[in-house]
């Protein structure tokens, strides 16, 4: 899981497992005010992911907006017990 991007990312790129997975939700080393303006710095070091079987997967919560009202009964479910 990884929501910082830029040095972070490929450090962890250079460390991961065979058969690992990543999971992309954010980057905020890179929302200096340029995020979809300008250069976005991204991982250098993605070729390790074909080198150990990994996998790398974007994760936007937005696309599980028609899934909010099952979470929310579930967590009022919880808050209530």
């Amino acid at each position: 899981y990884d929501n910082v991007g830029g040095s972070i990312l490929d450090r962890l790129l250079s460390k991961i497992n065979s058969n690992g997975r990543v999971v992309i939700c954010g980057a905020i080393s890179q929302y200096s005010g340029n995020l979809n303006k300008g250069k976005v710095e991204g991982p250098s070091n993605y070729l390790k992911l074909a080198e150990v079987g990994a996998e790398m997967k974007g994760f936007n919560v937005m696309q599980y907006m028609a899934r909010v009202p099952l979470a929310l009964c579930g967590m009022f479910y919880y808050f209530i017990r």
